[in-house]
């Protein structure tokens, strides 16, 4: 939960700081961290209270530590390896369940049923069953079986991008992996997203930008953080696929924050907190004309 409100915090500050893509190609900075978090946001619950920033970043850094240092022990093992596969299947369940009209008991059935190395791709599954099958599949794939993996950024390029897109949207979504080729706008809102001439050029500076400033040595959790906030903020407006680009930014989102989160970061949880999470993202979309 702390990750949570720290998250959106970043993404309603992030907002404020974006610039237009369409207008200053050449010169466009999308990773950045020159910008203050809010601690009074307008979407907070009324149990939540405003956000104190520094005491926020102290509590996971905190928590964080605990971890570490008990993950070390052998004796301890089975259980967090049973801690990392359950936050997994939360994971799956937050990002499904708040997709679309499911009820998390059927996730479990089709989670529980699921075996790796025997996964088809029969036409007899259900649309259902293969989104939850491709998303599980794909969670297990590239998040590694230990705590703090200490991953490499420069495996974090637009070519594993369009892979966990055809991952995802195996027997699903079509030209699976593909950039998209015409103009494209969110459902009943007034903007359209990055023309699809342009997607490839600013795909390539989006994560050149990220594997730069993901890898300065000593960064801190805050830093990190913004960074991720701001490049999902950019790759959902570039809007690069036909479908399924916020499950491919979330994914994104939580393998570039995986040397400070212990699980997958789904950013929001039920129906309500997506809700915030939009509201966020139109926020910043509608702010894309001002200057950093």
């Amino acid at each position: 939960m702390l990750y949570l409100i720290y998250f959106w915090a970043i993404i309603h500050s992030s907002c404020t700081k974006v610039q237009d893509f369409d207008r200053r190609l050449r010169e466009f900075k999308m990773i950045y961290s020159n910008y203050e978090i809010l601690e009074k946001v307008w979407w907070r619950a009324s149990w939540v209270g405003d956000i104190n920033i520094k005491k926020t970043v102290e509590e996971i850094e905190n928590i964080r530590e605990h971890i570490r240092a008990n993950a070390k022990s052998e004796s301890q093992e089975a259980y967090w390896t049973g801690y990392m596969n359950e936050h997994r299947k939360m994971y799956l369940k937050e990002c499904i369940v708040t997709e679309m009209n499911i009820e998390p008991d059927l996730i479990d059935d089709i989670v529980d049923n699921y075996e790796v190395n025997s996964w088809t791709s029969d036409e007899r599954q259900n649309r259902v069953t293969r989104k939850v099958k491709n998303l599980y599949k794909t969670i297990i794939e590239i998040f590694p079986n230990s705590l703090f993996p200490d991953l490499p950024i420069e495996v974090f390029t637009t070519d594993f991008a369009k892979g966990i897109h055809v991952q995802v949207g195996n027997n699903i979504i079509e030209n699976a992996g593909v950039y998209r080729k015409k103009y494209a706008k969110p459902a009943q809102e007034d903007f359209y997203y990055l023309a699809p001439e342009l997607i490839d050029a600013k795909m390539e500076d989006l994560f050149r930008q990220c594997r730069i400033y993901f890898k300065q040595p000593g960064l801190s959790l805050e830093v990190a953080v913004k960074y991720a906030a701001c490049f999902l903020s950019f790759f959902l407006y570039i809007h690069p696929f036909t479908n399924g680009n916020g499950r491919v930014a979330r994914l994104l989102t939580s393998c570039v924050l995986l040397n400070f989160t212990v699980v997958p970061l789904s950013l929001y949880i039920g129906r309500e907190s997506r809700n915030i999470y939009l509201d966020c993202l139109r926020a910043s979309n509608v702010d894309f004309s001002q200057n950093n």
